[in-house]
């Protein structure tokens, strides 16, 4: 990635907010206009069709937030390690996605780069939940539900979650065109048929309990090149006609009756499969490549790794949005003789 000693005028603002030299600084980027708000409530008000919502590091309050508008959002990370000039970007709240008119649907959502304290959503009604062609990456979120409720069927389409640490569960909706690609999902994960691909993550949940099993009400849907972490007497109900192929498993997985599959890799221990994680929760302080001489080394259904570190793209260290990143800065105490502030930034660009 390349280094630069310049970047555009609204990461400087991004910048200062976190300093103390202003208040926080939310960027709303309108084609070659801006407008700085201090409020996120403010920002995705005045916010249209289109535009590029910048967050700044820190914690930013939304309550309970509806994006009703085309819009793309950005923060700053929520890698700890990875967002040390700046901080993590925060939202303290719940976010839902949901049409304005019934009548239209809300289509083009990107959202990258930030932790979310609560639960991502969409549609509020039974006549608000078309929503499509959205892209959630490399945001820490709790629960997902691509429904009202999660379990009712909805009408989303073309939903894509990408490079995301899903720290509770996901409840599909019956959502279709859906794509989870390298994730790390501790919760269990239901409600899904048809259309569905389920690729290259890490799914963690565990239980001993039959009711909440990790798997369930999943039908016609294909799991590829995933790591599964469920028990073996309590990963599935209520599924079948799904594929399962190249995926590793922590008991001595057989391709359930109605389904098919090839190439999985059963009976793993859990404490062995990454370089170093123990359990089935997630910590910015793991490495979830895997452990050297690992079977699933190679071996996916493209012949990259299985797990999130597969594909032509693996994931990205540190979780790091697209936008330039701020890796170090020095600010002085005082003005010098002619009253400037001298400051100092190393930007780094990203390439994807």
């Amino acid at each position: 990635m390349n280094r630069k000693t310049t970047f555009p005028f609204l990461f400087l603002l991004m910048f200062f907010s976190l300093q103390g030299i202003a208040q926080t600084r939310i960027v709303v980027q309108s084609g070659d206009e801006t407008q700085v708000f201090g409020h996120f409530p403010a920002a995705l008000a005045a916010a249209q069709d289109g535009d590029i919502i910048y967050l700044p590091g820190g914690a930013i309050d939304i309550g309970i937030a509806y994006i009703e508008k085309s819009l793309t959002i950005y923060g700053a990370g929520h890698y700890p390690q990875f967002t040390q000039a700046t901080g993590v970007t925060m939202l303290n709240g719940t976010l839902y996605l949901r049409q304005a008119d019934a009548e239209v649907p809300l289509e083009n959502i990107h959202l990258e780069g930030f932790y979310l304290s609560g639960d991502f959503r969409i549609g509020t009604t039974t006549t608000n939940q078309n929503v499509n062609q959205v892209t959630v990456r490399r945001c820490n979120i709790n629960n997902v539900y691509l429904s009202r409720y999660g379990y009712d069927e909805g009408n989303a389409e073309q939903i894509h979650f990408i490079e995301n640490v899903i720290r509770g569960s996901v409840q599909g909706g019956n959502a279709q065109n859906v794509m989870f690609t390298k994730n790390i999902i501790q919760g269990f994960f239901y409600y899904f048929n048809g259309n569905a691909l389920f690729s290259n993550n890490i799914f963690m949940h565990n239980t001993t309990s039959s009711v909440s099993t990790s798997f369930r009400y999943i039908y016609n849907t294909v799991f590829t090149n995933n790591i599964m972490l469920c028990s073996q007497y309590t990963c599935f109900n209520n599924m079948s006609a799904n594929r399962f192929d190249n995926n590793m498993w922590r008991f001595p997985f057989s391709v359930p009756t109605g389904s098919t599959g090839d190439d999985n890799i059963p009976d793993q221990n859990t404490d062995e499969i990454f370089i170093n994680h123990t359990g089935h929760s997630f910590n910015y302080d793991y490495n979830y490549q895997l452990s050297e001489g690992s079977p699933g080394i190679g071996t996916g259904t493209d012949e990259f790794d299985i797990g999130i570190y597969g594909t032509i793209r693996p994931y990205k260290e540190g979780a790091v949005p697209r936008i330039p990143r701020i890796v170090t800065q020095s600010i002085a105490t005082e003005t010098n003789a002619e009253g400037k502030l001298q400051v100092e930034v190393e930007v780094e660009a990203q390439g994807e």
